[in-house]
């Protein structure tokens, strides 16, 4: 009887102490996180987004991109339809990279490159030579 009670408890320890997965992220805290490695960092404007690039922001419930001279560029999406999401999000990467062929070839490899990560609903782009770092950075300060 006590082997029995021994091994039901020890079950139970070990499926509730399973860590759980991080589902919930702060988009200004990780927005400041990222803006600590990435300088000079300036909004992509909602109407840049539609008109220029044809992404379809009605898909995010809530989300920051910017970028800044150097080519850097970060976004973070709440979205509730990812799928959709993450093709808009390819969609506006390559017109980015097909406008960086013609003016700045060395930002193409950063570009392809990226970083894409999701937290729950969260996706998560970087576009840095220290996008793996920025993004522990993130997950650190959660």
């Amino acid at each position: 009887m006590k082997r029995v009670l021994i091994v039901l408890i020890s079950l139970f320890m070990i499926t509730g102490c399973g860590g759980s997965d991080i589902q919930e992220l702060d988009i200004a805290k990780a927005s400041n996180t990222i803006e600590e490695s990435l300088k000079d960092m300036e909004v992509v404007s909602e109407e840049s987004l539609k008109d220029i690039y044809a992404v379809d922001t009605s898909l995010f419930t809530s989300f920051v991109i910017k970028q800044n001279m150097e080519g850097e560029m970060y976004a973070i999406i709440l979205t509730s339809n990812k799928t959709m999401s993450k093709e808009n999000m390819e969609a506006y990467f390559n017109k980015v990279r097909d406008y960086n062929v013609a003016y700045s070839p060395e930002q193409v490899k950063l570009i392809d490159n990226r970083l894409e990560k999701e937290i729950g609903n969260y996706l998560i782009y970087i576009v840095s030579e220290d996008s793996d770092k920025i993004y522990q950075d993130i997950i650190d300060n959660m």
